[in-house]
């Protein structure tokens, strides 16, 4: 694993993904770099997957937090970032089977919440047409005696 500060000039790799650092979402895992934000360079697909969603479990369980600095706009430092994810590794060689059944149990949630966000705007779309279509009906003469 290489944990680097993203640059522009950077080329991606299929084994990587960024980590937020300013912010009071620091540590949040990315799929797309942004701002200020780490790139996380893994070895292989399943090293990635599971550094990933490490790193959200650490994001939403407030672990980054204790390691952010500044008073106006807080920031998490790459060495601080860097042990944590060293110490998630360590403990995914402890325990791996368990570790990776929760990968895969949020991994599941996360494709469920998609799909409901999907559905919510196919159904917002469809609210939209209805309602389209009902104010269509009403004709002009109609809309002049409103």
């Amino acid at each position: 694993m290489i944990l680097r500060t993203h640059s522009k000039s950077h080329t991606p790799t299929p084994f990587e993904f960024y980590i937020l650092t300013k912010g009071n979402n620091s540590g949040k895992p990315l799929d797309a770099p942004c701002a200020n934000c780490l790139v996380c360079i893994t070895h292989s697909l399943h090293e990635k997957t599971t550094l990933y969603w490490m790193c959200y479990g650490f994001w939403q369980g407030r672990i980054f937090e204790q390691y952010l600095k500044g008073s106006v706009i807080p920031f998490i430092r790459i060495n601080d970032v860097f042990d944590t994810l060293v110490t998630a590794k360590y403990a995914l060689n402890q325990d791996p089977e368990r570790i990776a059944s929760y990968v895969r149990a949020i991994q599941n949630i996360d494709a469920l919440e998609k799909n409901i966000a999907l559905q919510r705007v196919k159904l917002n779309d469809l609210k939209r047409s209805l309602a389209n279509k009902l104010i269509s009906t009403i004709t002009p003469e109609q809309m002049e005696a409103l």
